[in-house]
């Protein structure tokens, strides 16, 4: 297996678990699941057209932590559309906002910690 998403193909980190499959981090995608079968049939079809592989990567991301299973696989071309430009600065946004928000909290902890150890070292 190699160190690139099975779906979109940029960098991911892969978790083994007790199934059939993988579990997938990857900065576009997501987090989610993919048995075994699914990995192949990506491998298999490298020269997939990129509008497929956009649809796959985006349901991911709407349904972060699914399993991607052959059921799901080929029902997404069936049931989902391109999106529109304006559905897709929508989810852009709402992924920025997300990121934002959670760089925030994690700096507003950082801050929290250097203030404790501020005043701990005040009080030696």
């Amino acid at each position: 297996m190699s160190d690139l998403c099975p779906v979109c193909g940029n960098v991911a980190n892969f978790e083994s678990e007790g199934f059939e499959g993988s579990t997938v981090h990857c900065l576009r995608c997501g987090y989610y699941k993919i048995v075994g079968t699914v990995e192949g049939i990506l491998e298999k079809a490298m020269n997939m057209e990129k509008e497929k592989r956009i649809l796959i990567s985006g349901y991911i991301r709407d349904n972060q932590g699914i399993l991607l299973t052959s059921d799901i696989y080929y029902n997404i071309f069936d049931s989902i559309k391109m999106p529109k430009v304006d559905e897709k600065v929508k989810k852009l946004c709402y992924y920025l906002k997300q990121l934002i928000q959670n760089q925030v909290q994690k700096l507003i902890y950082l801050m929290e910690q250097m203030l404790i150890l501020k005043l701990t070292v005040q009080h030696i």
